[in-house]
């Protein structure tokens, strides 16, 4: 791994007791990409409230990656919703079909 290619696959449970641990595993991503620790920990901040829109309690996969651009979260997500404003605009949020699923991509530019 290097700091402009990177990719976390996780399953997990839609439980909120995880939506710490995606934040945690946000904000180490951009960290680790070259983020300021207030700039990563925004970013983490955002993640933290899309996972918490997403739960659901099935299995939902999280992908954390950065492919030579911004680094990027995506959160399989049952329902689409109107994400919140971002105060940070490097820092966006939309949809994706990733593997034929419904996720909700954070993404944040450095």
């Amino acid at each position: 791994m290097d700091a402009t290619l990177f990719e976390v696959c996780l399953q997990l449970p839609g439980d909120a007791r995880l939506v710490d641990a995606v934040s945690d595993v946000a904000a180490t991503a951009a960290r680790y990409a070259g983020c300021a620790d207030v700039d990563a920990a925004a970013f983490a901040t955002v993640v933290e409230g899309v996972m918490a829109q997403c739960l659901g309690g099935a299995l939902m996969s999280v992908v954390v990656r950065r492919q030579h651009g911004p680094v990027e979260v995506l959160i399989e997500c049952p329902k689409q919703f109107e994400p919140a404003p971002v105060q940070d605009q490097r820092i966006s949020i939309g949809w994706a079909t990733e593997g034929g699923r419904s996720m909700c991509r954070v993404s944040r530019s450095l």
